[in-house]
């Protein structure tokens, strides 16, 4: 994990040093779209087994898959925002800034 995230950081570091538009970011959005909301599900049956059971195994799961839900959605949504807004010069940098996100999330993982 580290060392993925390391290659990530130095591509996000050229990113933000050459902007180019994204490209293909349908199937991007799609999956990243699908995957908040199987997290946030996993994350609600989690929670609703923690109401009736309190497990430390279980809740460290629930706050692992709330975060990754989140991050899921904030990726979709940046994708989004970067497709709607692609002629604009700022919206270059959307991508590169939730996928520092990523790796700041990568690195907290591991």
């Amino acid at each position: 994990m580290v060392g993925c995230s390391l290659f990530l950081l130095t591509q996000v570091i050229n990113h933000f040093h050459h902007p180019i538009p994204t490209r293909g970011t349908l199937p991007g959005i799609v999956i990243f779209t699908l995957y908040a909301f199987i997290g946030f599900g996993i994350w609600a049956r989690n929670r609703w087994i923690l109401r009736h059971q309190h497990s430390p195994i279980i809740e460290s799961q629930a706050r692992l898959w709330f975060s990754k839900a989140c991050f899921d959605a904030f990726m979709a949504t940046a994708l989004i925002l970067e497709l709607l807004f692609r002629c604009q010069p700022w919206s270059f940098y959307l991508d590169p800034l939730a996928s520092l996100l990523g790796v700041a999330f990568m690195l907290h993982a591991a």
